[in-house]
């Protein structure tokens, strides 16, 4: 029995006709691959989005995920520039407090000589001034920028432990409430305790950054800063 002729008009081809050219892929970048896992251990093993790869010099967290344990202390601030920095704005803070609050006090106190003087009101408005400016000094500087003088010269900040970002007025408060409380309410004894606790905590973490759940980080060249739209 004769075959029917194939009709190309008809659009239909035999079986065992091999697929045109056009139909298959024409460069190999078209074939689809699967991504190769992330080494980092973002879940589900494929490579994280842009957003969720943390910048340079970004703080680092306890866990680190699939990967295993992340340094808590890369990219944070050296225990010797925290101290550096403190020390400036101490001596920044008795300049600017002597010049403001010694008009007000009783020179009798002063004297080692003198009678014994009862509290003297002008005494204790000049306390309450140092202890004012004190505050609103590392809350202000705190919220504002980041950083108090002292920080800045030595190009460190303070950031949000969590992610690394700006702190609100909340943890700035916090932070220079309990920092102003214990160097000049409990005096010398209870700001040593509180710098000294950067020695052995392993985010280099004071008693006030605790408290406000912050930490101060070195400041990176060419880095954002968390604070310019402030």
């Amino acid at each position: 029995m004769n075959q029917p002729p194939h009709d190309p008009a008809s659009g239909e081809q035999p079986d065992d006709q091999p697929p045109s050219p056009g139909d298959q892929p024409s460069h190999p970048g078209d074939q689809p691959q699967t991504p190769p896992p992330y080494a980092g251990g973002y879940g589900g093993g494929q490579q994280p989005p842009h957003g969720d790869q943390p910048p340079p010099g970004e703080l680092p967290s306890y866990g680190g995920g699939d990967s295993g344990y992340v340094d808590p202390v890369a990219g944070l601030a050296s225990i010797g520039r925290r101290l550096g920095a403190g020390l400036i704005d101490l001596l920044l803070l008795i300049v600017v407090t002597s010049l403001v609050s010694l008009p007000l006090v009783d020179r009798r106190v002063l004297d080692p000589g003198a009678e014994t003087v009862t509290y003297s009101p002008g005494t204790g408005l000049a306390n309450l001034i140092i202890l004012a400016l004190v505050f609103l000094y590392f809350w202000f500087m705190t919220r504002k920028y980041g950083q108090t003088l002292g920080k800045k010269a030595l190009g460190i900040r303070v950031v949000r432990e969590e992610d690394g970002g700006a702190v609100d007025n909340s943890q700035a408060l916090s932070r220079a409430g309990l920092y102003t409380v214990v160097l000049i309410v409990c005096c010398c004894v209870g700001g040593i305790i509180d710098v000294a606790w950067i020695l052995g905590d392993p985010r280099r973490q004071a008693l006030h950054d605790k408290v406000a759940r912050t930490v101060v980080v070195k400041v990176q060249p060419g880095a954002p800063d968390p604070y310019a739209a402030r």
